[in-house]
């Protein structure tokens, strides 16, 4: 599927930001599955610090998975590769108002990675056993979390554009939920992270969701309306060291 080129100030940022930061990767077969949650529902799982981020009123919870490939330290010539998923709302900094992406638990398989993104960003990674596989522009995602002092969370789903990958208008739904270049998460204190990478391109999309138990895994209810689901083919991303959140600590 064939996709619009991209403008050639962004790709020198991102060419920038991977001499500066930590961490390159590839995100491909990207799944983007998100529903609208009454606000005061999300808000009750938010740390002291972070405002929900709403649009039009509404709060989001969204499951985002793909393959992560060639991750690795910036300059390193070999990388890792491994399926991610994970289960996310959108927030801002209580004080500072900036906004970014709070995830409640993010699934992979591969163990090293996991222990690693615990370690140098704070975030709530678990090991799963997960497989992605292609057939045509068919994307099949599953995933069974394998740590057993957590709660257990299976997902399994298959999913394919529909429409041509386009870069999307910066006031529109989709950009409240996909152009997010910042990241919260919760330790001793709230740390926050930024990453960068060019604008998505985004095609909506369809999907058969046929198992999905991280809501509640996470102590919400179990979706009871259809998500708004879209995809994208691939994302070169940079990301850079955490640092505490002075105010938060």
């Amino acid at each position: 599927m064939s996709v619009l080129p991209r403008s050639r100030s962004v790709k020198r940022r991102v060419t920038a930001a991977l001499r500066t930061q930590l961490l390159s990767m590839q995100w491909r077969d990207v799944l983007f599955a998100h529903w609208r949650v009454e606000p005061r529902v999300i808000r009750e799982h938010l740390p002291a610090g972070l405002r929900l981020a709403t649009y039009d009123g509404s709060g989001w919870l969204g499951i985002v998975g793909f393959e992560m490939t060639d991750i690795r330290p910036t300059g390193l010539p070999i990388g890792r590769t491994f399926p991610e998923l994970n289960l996310r709302t959108y927030v801002t900094d209580a004080d500072t108002s900036a906004s970014g992406v709070y995830f409640f638990n993010l699934d992979a398989d591969d163990w090293l990675g996991v222990r690693l993104a615990q370690s140098l960003f704070k975030l709530p990674y678990y090991s799963a056993e997960m497989q992605i596989t292609r057939n045509d522009h068919r994307v099949s995602l599953m995933s069974r979390r394998t740590e057993s002092d957590i709660p257990p969370a299976r997902f399994d789903a298959t999913y394919s554009p529909l429409t041509t990958p386009t870069e999307v208008d910066p006031n529109s739904l989709e950009a409240f939920l996909v152009e997010n270049y910042r990241f919260y998460t919760e330790g001793d204190q709230i740390y926050v992270g930024t990453i960068q990478h060019e604008p998505w391109l985004l095609a909506k999309a369809t999907a058969d969701i046929r198992a999905n138990s991280l809501f509640t895994a996470s102590g919400f209810a179990a979706p009871d309306s259809e998500p708004v689901i879209h995809y994208s083919p691939h994302c070169t991303v940079t990301a850079g060291m955490i640092r505490s959140v002075p105010s938060h600590k």
